[in-house]
């Protein structure tokens, strides 16, 4: 059993900088799919797509589309593995905070799309809730 984890962001959020930061977490294990990529953290098992995206500028977390003014020009969902959960979240904490590091895009993460839980906007990276 899983649950995820979405990630929404900006059109500075480039694939690029994901995979930099992936790499610097020792994320080894990357496949190209497409206009994206997938992967997993070797520790943990935790599981990630990548995708960039084009058709749909619509942000998918709940009850934040009217608080945003910028269009999701990336997405990426991480799969939790249960039985490593605290591993997972906390791979994913470093990763949010390496993205915050290495550019100045907004983004939005979300408990499978029904929850924020955390967001960097123009003032950094703000954890709402626990994940």
């Amino acid at each position: 059993m899983s649950i995820s984890m979405d990630l929404e962001a900006d059109f500075r959020l480039e694939k690029d900088v994901v995979l930099r930061a992936l790499r610097q977490l020792k994320v080894t294990n990357i496949v190209e799919k497409g206009n994206g990529f997938s992967g997993n953290f070797p520790e943990s098992n935790m599981f990630f797509y990548f995708s960039e995206e084009f058709s749909d500028p619509t942000l998918r977390a709940e009850d934040w589309s009217e608080k945003i003014t910028w269009d999701v020009k990336m997405r990426m969902v991480f799969y939790y593995v249960i039985s490593t959960y605290d591993l997972c979240s906390e791979q994913l904490h470093q990763f949010l905070e390496l993205l915050s590091q290495l550019c100045s895009a907004n983004y939005i993460l979300s408990f499978q799309y029904e929850k924020v839980v955390a967001i960097r906007d123009e003032d950094g990276l703000h954890i709402l809730h626990n994940f």
